[in-house]
């Protein structure tokens, strides 16, 4: 425990100095931003609130996957390029314990900017939409954007699998997410005879969980879907981080 305990800190650290980290939330958070002043000085009296939040939910889920795996490239590529990853696991420390340290980090990372998009989001419908926006409306929004970030996130692990594979070369983790967001955003136009393919598979699934009803079947198929994918991510990179020559 103490030793997971110490990497984190050391991981965290290094977040702090990553760019691409800080670059990634300010493009998360642009896009609620951007949203309200289109709405202020264009859009105007022309749309409302259930379009100007799909309007969100469709970039966020087009730029969640993306963002995410750019930053997810910055932290695992970058310890094979400056040849740090060696001299840390000369160190008693478990191969096992760095990696998911990283993927703790990498998840704090996600989740925080995330959240800070999400409140952007929810202070801007009730700024634009004041008379519409309440207590029920809130709830949706939030509940609907936590659990695209979260789907998002389990649907990305794959892409660990795949940078932890390829060591140094980041160009095979960036194509499989940008895979990943053309998925999940074809999953929004899903039509009704499609849906239960598109549930089983994990990336489509996570636009088809805000499509269909909650508590059907259809919806803890997508669930179940993106936990297996998120599973089978982690599981593979493990093993592939477990069996490299070093």
């Amino acid at each position: 425990m103490w030793e997971l305990h110490n990497i984190l800190a050391a991981e965290l650290m290094k977040l702090k100095k990553n760019k691409m980290a800080g670059t990634g939330t300010l493009l998360l958070c642009a896009i609620p931003v951007l949203a309200m002043i289109k709405k202020i000085l264009i859009d105007k009296d022309s749309i409302g609130l259930q379009e100007w939040y799909l309007t969100i939910f469709l970039l966020q889920t087009i730029a969640l996957p993306v963002v995410n795996g750019f930053v997810l490239t910055s932290l695992i590529q970058r310890e094979y390029q400056d040849c740090t990853l060696r001299n840390t696991l000369c160190a008693p420390v478990s191969r096992s314990a760095f990696l998911l340290s990283k993927t703790v980090i990498w998840f704090l990372w996600f989740f925080l900017s995330a959240s800070a998009a999400m409140l952007l989001s929810l202070s801007g419908a009730r700024l634009l939409f004041p008379s519409g926006f309440g207590t029920d409306e809130l709830l949706l929004i939030a509940g609907q954007l936590t659990q695209q970030a979260l789907l998002v996130f389990l649907t990305s692990l794959p892409a660990l699998w795949i940078a932890v594979s390829q060591r140094a070369a980041f160009y095979p983790a960036l194509l499989a997410v940008l895979g990943f967001a053309i998925l999940e955003t074809a999953g929004m136009q899903v039509s009704v005879e499609w849906l239960l393919p598109a549930s089983l598979c994990p990336w489509t699934a996570v636009s088809v969980s805000a499509l269909v009803e909650k508590g059907s079947s259809l919806y803890f198929l997508c669930l179940l879907s993106a936990a297996l994918c998120g599973a089978l991510g982690l599981a593979g990179a493990l093993r592939a981080f477990g069996k490299q020559d070093l």
